[in-house]
């Protein structure tokens, strides 16, 4: 089970998530991890990714090998979640477009893609938690953890870690971004850490967006996975590089907007914009927002002065 973010928590456990929000505005790292601020509104392409998830770790639990073989046939599998996600629908009236779109793509990776990307594949752990604990530069300690997607040997014998993606396009990293990736970085430490011997991780894309024609769109355009591996060397910067965060972070006073083209789809915008124009950001925040669990007693003028309203 996924732990709850708290407040107690901020500085002594990092997850990727933490890490890349932090890389992409400080601003909105302050809001979601520091102060604990969530949208009161639903956001589809999150509704949609948790979704895909789900079903996506039911279906790869369900391929555990026993007695060196798997359990069931790509079809069999299909008809095993088929009426999952069909009683899916059936209940959910408010998502009900999403779980439908989840459905056909479901369809075409279960029947057509997976069969031949996961070839020889045997699983090792779907939803696999993990915890590293790493000195920061200044002597603090803090505990990476993680939930990896996917843990499996190939038919090469290779152990890989893979995490499941969800986008709206065609449009698909490459070898370099996932290079990039810091969650490839994090999942890999983190499973070495527990005695495993793994170098590599991939990014498992899967397109939902709703064509009209959906079972024209050429196969490529659906689904990709793409991998990249790391050195030795390389994790010891990138931990390195990870607790040197952690620092910034618990010292940080007066967090950095990135004012970027990104802004516009930033679930904090309209506070953020508000504190740009000299303005009290903790109205905006009451009225558009609610506290994670934990943080019901947090405010930010005990952050950083930048409201004198208690907005707990």
């Amino acid at each position: 089970m996924r732990r709850d973010n708290t407040k107690e928590r901020v500085g002594r456990y990092i997850s990727h998530s933490q890490a890349q929000t932090w890389l992409n505005c400080e601003q909105k790292w302050w809001y979601n991890y520091k102060l604990g601020w969530v949208s009161k509104d639903t956001v589809p392409h999150l509704v949609m990714g948790d979704y895909i998830h789900g079903k996506l770790d039911i279906y790869y639990q369900m391929q555990k090998y026993e007695d060196g073989e798997p359990h069931y046939t790509p079809d069999e599998l299909y008809d095993i979640m088929e009426p999952l996600i069909l009683e899916d629908l059936k209940e959910d009236g408010t998502n009900g477009e999403h779980i439908s779109r989840a459905l056909k793509t479901m369809n075409r990776y279960i029947r057509v893609y997976a069969p031949v990307e996961d070839e020889g594949m045997e699983v090792v752990e779907s939803e696999m938690y993990f915890e590293i604990e790493i000195p920061t530069p200044k002597d603090r300690t803090v505990t990476i953890e993680g939930y990896v997607d996917l843990f499996y040997k190939n038919k090469f014998g290779l152990l890989i870690v893979r995490d499941h993606k969800s986008t709206d396009s065609g449009r698909f990293w490459n070898s370099l971004q996932v290079n990039y990736d810091m969650q490839q970085t994090v999942y890999i430490a983190g499973l070495r850490s527990l005695g495993y011997d793994v170098w590599r991780g991939e990014v498992n894309f899967l397109n939902t967006h709703d064509y009209k024609d959906f079972n024209a769109v050429p196969i490529e355009k659906m689904f990709k996975t793409v991998g990249a591996s790391r050195t030795q060397d390389e994790l010891d910067a990138s931990l390195l590089w990870l607790g040197k965060m952690v620092d910034r972070q618990l010292d940080l006073t007066d967090p950095q907007m990135s004012r970027d083209k990104s802004c516009g789809y930033c679930p904090y915008a309209n506070p953020c914009l508000h504190k740009f124009k000299g303005k009290d950001d903790a109205v905006i925040l009451q009225l558009g927002f609610r506290r994670k669990d934990g943080y019901t007693e947090y405010h930010a003028a005990e952050a950083n002065q930048q409201s004198s309203s208690d907005v707990s």
